[in-house]
C-alpha cells in the first residue's frame, strides 16, 4: 500500500504535496498544543498534571485531557486556526490561552504561516 506522501507527490506538486502533509500534521497535533499551551509541556512529557486559572475568587482546576476531548482542529483558513468545541464553557477556557495556543501552533508549524486562531461552537448533533 502506498503512503499518503506516496499518493500526494503523484496526484499533487511537490510543493502543494509537502503542504498538505503539513496540514495534516496540524489536525493530528492539537493535543500537544494544547499540552504546550496550557502547561509548558512539550510532547513525551506523560505526567498527568492538572493546570489552574487564577482568579481573584476562586481556583478552577481542569484537566488538560478534557481539553482533548472537547476540542478539536477545525480547519485552517487564510492563515486562521479555527477550533471547534462542544459547549461554550471550553471556548471561554481556551480564549484565557489563546495567545499560548497560537505561539505553540505557530512554534510547531512555522511552514503554515498561522496568524490567528478563532474558536467555533459544534453544530448541536455534530459528529465528533
Amino acid at each position: 500500500m502506498e503512503s499518503i506522501g506516496n499518493i500526494l507527490d503523484m496526484v499533487l506538486s511537490p510543493a502543494l504535496a509537502e503542504e498538505a502533509i503539513e496540514y495534516s500534521k496540524l489536525y493530528k497535533a492539537w493535543n500537544t498544543i494544547v499540552d504546550e499551551a496550557f502547561m509548558g509541556r512539550q510532547a513525551g512529557d506523560e505526567e498527568a498534571v492538572d493546570f489552574a486559572f487564577d482568579d481573584t475568587e476562586t481556583k478552577n482546576r481542569v484537566n488538560a485531557t478534557k481539553l482533548h476531548d472537547h476540542s478539536k482542529v477545525r480547519e485552517l483558513d487564510r492563515q486562521r486556526l479555527v477550533i471547534e468545541t462542544d459547549h461554550p464553557g471550553w471556548i471561554q477556557i481556551l480564549q484565557f490561552r489563546q495567545r499560548q495556543l497560537l505561539a505553540a501552533a505557530q512554534r510547531k508549524f512555522p511552514a503554515l504561516e498561522i496568524k490567528k486562531i478563532s474558536f467555533i461552537l459544534m453544530k448541536a448533533g455534530g459528529a465528533r
